[in-house]
């Protein structure tokens, strides 16, 4: 019983090894282009647009990040304010929140 299922085992890792390795996955834009059945054009358009995107993102995540920033340097105070804390978990550096 040991030795027939030696033999399976050893026939399946060869016949694992024996294959090619799967084919490269298709750049993102040629498989939305390819699922959506876009134009070149519609395509240039969309890249475009995620352009566009990340650039007015750019400003908010510089300023998630300068935030992030202050929240650790809080953080690693011995003993944390936690109102300091609490406004930056908030997002609000020098805003007063609501009573």
């Amino acid at each position: 019983m040991r030795t027939t299922m030696l033999v399976v085992c050893l026939a399946a890792f060869t016949l694992a090894a024996q294959t090619s390795p799967p084919a490269p996955p298709a750049p993102p834009v040629d498989a939305v282009k390819q699922a959506l059945n876009l134009t070149d054009a519609q395509v240039t358009q969309l890249q475009q647009l995620q352009q566009s995107a990340r650039t007015a993102a750019q400003p908010v995540v510089a300023q998630i990040r300068t935030r992030q920033q202050a929240l650790d340097q809080a953080m690693r105070q011995t003993t944390p304010d936690p109102l300091t804390v609490g406004r930056l978990m908030v997002g609000g550096v020098g805003r007063r929140m609501p009573m």
